[in-house]
């Protein structure tokens, strides 16, 4: 979604203003490029951060570690080199192999430390949550794989989005044969009402036809295919607070269609959310099982006709 980039192009923005406004007398001696400059800086890392533009388990690869670990390594030994040698009494061009041999320890100790702390403070602060995710996503992988029970492959699929997320209620509409709608037939609530459909000419459905990624409902309302909607079908998403919709494909097919709801009106809108649901509904296995399931009931009356 384009609304991804919007913090990059508000920083390049800032940064082309402040830049322009040098020239104004009202800003002479006043550093607003430096600041326009800061500006962009926070909101490139906020892009790149809260709007997933990258997976933070880059930051934890080995070769940027090992790389960070040294220019820090660099920085404080330069600094302390005057320290240790009035420590050791030691001075270059007399102690030429000691100097060495001391002044290479302590670098490699230093590397050492500043690269492990490094690693640390990345596994800990930003990848740890990401991990997670994956492990949960790993365990619903196995967990579809020992059943062919459709139902309870749908009740695993919104375990799993329930459990990673913080959302309202999640329906999950299916696709009995091709051309007809889309019905309600799983909830994260029993009491659920499952009593809706979207038909296959619905522009949304077209829309996550054509689409492998998520709809943000709240950016979709700007969309043409929105506002070609019949009034009902807007109306009926609008009621339950519709934040995501999903679909379930395999190939070009659209098997079903997620819809996730919002806990509250107020709560604000996280990509890290839109990353977890086309994890969960990309998962191959998933797909195959759904198809396979579907397929069992008309197998099963062939023999008998």
């Amino acid at each position: 979604m384009k609304v991804q980039y919007e913090p990059v192009m508000l920083g390049v923005l800032a940064l082309f203003l402040g830049n322009a406004f040098l020239g104004i007398p009202f800003f002479s001696g006043f550093p607003i490029d430096i600041l326009s400059g800061v500006v962009n800086v926070f909101l490139l890392f906020y892009a790149l951060i809260r709007r997933r533009l990258f997976r933070l388990q880059m930051l934890a690869s080995p070769s940027l570690c090992y790389g960070v670990g040294f220019l820090f390594s660099i920085l404080v030994f330069l600094n302390i080199v005057p320290s240790l040698q009035n420590l050791f009494h030691m001075r270059a061009d007399k102690n030429t192999r000691i100097y060495t041999l001391v002044f290479s320890i302590v670098f490699l100790i230093i590397y050492a430390l500043f690269t492990y702390l490094w690693k640390l403070l990345i596994r800990c602060v930003f990848v740890r949550e990401e991990n997670h995710q994956a492990e949960k996503i790993r365990e619903f992988n196995s967990a579809i794989s020992k059943t062919l029970d459709l139902q309870e492959i749908l009740d695993k699929t919104i375990h799993v989005m329930k459990d990673l997320m913080d959302v309202g209620n999640i329906y999950i509409c299916m696709q009995d044969a091709p051309g007809e709608p889309y019905r309600g037939v799983a909830s994260d609530q029993p009491l659920s009402d499952l009593a809706f459909a979207f038909e296959e000419e619905n522009p949304m459905v077209q829309w996550l036809k054509d689409h492998e990624e998520p709809i943000i409902y709240r950016d979709f309302r700007y969309s043409v295919e929105y506002k070609s909607m019949w009034e009902e079908e807007k109306h009926q998403l609008d009621k339950n607070h519709t934040r995501y919709c999903a679909g379930l494909k395999d190939g070009d097919n659209l098997a079903g269609v997620i819809l996730i709801t919002s806990s509250s009106s107020k709560k604000r809108l996280a990509y890290d959310e839109v990353e977890i649901i086309s994890n969960i509904t990309s998962v191959h296995l998933l797909l195959s099982k759904m198809q396979s399931c579907m397929r069992m009931p008309v197998l099963r009356q062939e023999p008998m006709n």
